[in-house]
C-alpha cells in the first residue's frame, strides 16, 4: 500500500510543478515520452493526449521530457537523395528556387528567415543527399516539409534531374 501511495504522491507532486511551470496547456501538441499527440486535459496525477485518435493516459511522475511543438517557431528539416551523376550544383540551384517562390507565397506560414540550401549534406551510398531546413511558424513544420518535398520532386521531373532508387541488375549466365 506504501509503494502505491508513494507513485500517487510523486505523481502529483509532479502535477503540482506542471501546473505552476506552464510547461504545455490543454490544445498544446507536445511530445511526451514516446508519445506525439494534443493535450486534451492535465489532472493532478495525469495528463492526456491524443495521439491519432488514441487517448493516452501518462502519469505526471513519469514525464521526464516535453516538446512543445505549439509554443514556438519550427524547423522542417528537407533531406533530397539526389544521383552522383547528376550536377550538383544544378541541383542546387533548382533547389533553391523552388525554395525562394515557396518563401515568396508563403509567408505566413514561415518566418522572417529565409531559407538557403546550402549544399550536399551528406554521401551515402547510392545517392548525394542536400539537406536545408525552413524556419516556420508553430505547427507549420509538417505542411511546410509535404510541400516542399512535392513542389521538388515535381521541378525535378520537369528538369530531368533523377532521385536515386536502389536498382537490382539481373544477368543471365
Amino acid at each position: 500500500i506504501s509503494l502505491g501511495a508513494q507513485s500517487i504522491v510523486k505523481d502529483m507532486v509532479a502535477g503540482l510543478f506542471l501546473m505552476f511551470e506552464k510547461q504545455y496547456y490543454v490544445g498544446d501538441f507536445v511530445k511526451i515520452c514516446d508519445y506525439e499527440g494534443t493535450v486534451t486535459s492535465i489532472a493532478m496525477r495525469v495528463t492526456y493526449l491524443d495521439c491519432a485518435g488514441k487517448r493516452v493516459i501518462i502519469p505526471n511522475g513519469e514525464i521526464k521530457d516535453v516538446v512543445n511543438y505549439s509554443k514556438t517557431n519550427n524547423i522542417a528539416v528537407i533531406t533530397i537523395p539526389t544521383s552522383y551523376e547528376a550536377d550538383t550544383r544544378k541541383v542546387i540551384e533548382v533547389m533553391q528556387k523552388v525554395v525562394d517562390k515557396y518563401y515568396d507565397s508563403h509567408r505566413d506560414i514561415l518566418t522572417d528567415n529565409k531559407p538557403v540550401v546550402p549544399g550536399i549534406s551528406s554521401l551515402e551510398d547510392s545517392s548525394v543527399n542536400i539537406t536545408f531546413r525552413v524556419e516556420t511558424k508553430p505547427l507549420k513544420h509538417w505542411e511546410v516539409q509535404r510541400d516542399l518535398l512535392l513542389l521538388i520532386k515535381e521541378e525535378f521531373a520537369k528538369k530531368k534531374i533523377e532521385i536515386p532508387y536502389n536498382q537490382l541488375v539481373v544477368t543471365k549466365k
